[in-house]
């Protein structure tokens, strides 16, 4: 299964320290696949500490495609500053 060898791989590759990092990425994972318009993504860290929680996300495919971002110049100064 594809997002099955994604989540694998993720875990391979070395220590996630954010659980919310990892639910962001398997998410990526399954949206990148078309056949997927949403998902919902539960992590949750084991035996670490007692009581600990974890993270539960919800994602869906964007009907738009992505726009470009313009990079941020700043605000513009106003005259009354000096």
């Amino acid at each position: 299964d594809v997002i099955v060898d994604a989540i694998r791989r993720m875990i391979q590759s070395g220590h996630v320290k954010l659980v919310e990092t990892m639910a962001e990425e398997i998410a990526a994972a399954a949206l990148r696949d078309k056949r997927v318009k949403r998902v919902r993504v539960r992590v949750e860290k084991l035996d670490i500490i007692e009581g600990a929680v974890g993270v539960e996300i919800e994602r869906e495919q964007s009907l738009e495609p992505p726009r470009p971002r313009r990079p941020f110049r700043g605000l513009p100064k106003n005259e009354t500053q000096a």
